[in-house]
């Protein structure tokens, strides 16, 4: 404890998410290729490098947005950055695993139109274009419909670094709850 109070924050930072329970996982995961769990040795070290908070060589001068490129960056941005894959192949995989417990499963569901109802919370999602990120009927209760949003967060972003982990965490699941929470529980049930 005493040399992580020596090193840099950003550094302190990734020892502190480093130490989290579940996080080491990785180093002990079988190298299974239908998960694309099989790095190569390039990946595998970029990843300690990340895993660190230490800069990767060989990246991008720039990105496609148009912001230097890096780590941080890609980590951050739906254009040239990373942070939508992994959104991605976290819901996939969700859904890959629910397929096997359950027979309707289904990715991006339409919600039910609204046709006037009113919510609580200001920040619930009220046009038709909003949609969860996964259902599976029959999780909780048969023939009810059980909705899912992931969320994937770059913890040393600004907008999170100033806080404990756990705290950014905790408010980025509320945000999720009042997007959904109250539309789910009142019309779709």
């Amino acid at each position: 404890e005493q040399i992580q109070k020596t090193l840099p924050l950003r550094q302190q930072r990734a020892m502190e998410l480093a130490s989290m329970k579940g996080t080491s996982t990785i180093l002990t995961t079988k190298p299974l290729k239908q998960y694309n769990f099989d790095l190569n040795k390039q990946e595998f070290k970029d990843f300690l490098k990340m895993r660190v908070d230490d800069d990767l060589p060989n990246l991008p001068r720039t990105c496609p947005c148009g912001q230097p490129f890096s780590v941080g960056h890609s980590q951050q941005c739906h254009l040239g950055g990373f942070i939508d894959h992994r959104h991605d192949d976290t819901r996939d995989l969700f859904i890959t695993k629910m397929n096997t417990a359950h027979v309707d499963v289904e990715r991006e569901p339409d919600l039910i139109p609204l046709t006037g109802e009113k919510f609580k919370l200001l920040s619930a999602k009220i046009k038709d274009d909003g949609h969860p990120d996964v259902r599976v009927r029959g999780f909780w209760t048969q023939r009810k419909s059980a909705f899912f949003d992931v969320k994937v967060i770059y913890p040393n972003a600004p907008t999170h670094r100033v806080l404990p982990i756990l705290k950014a965490l905790h408010n980025e699941e509320k945000e999720k709850r009042r997007f959904y929470c109250e539309r789910v529980r009142e019309v779709e049930h």
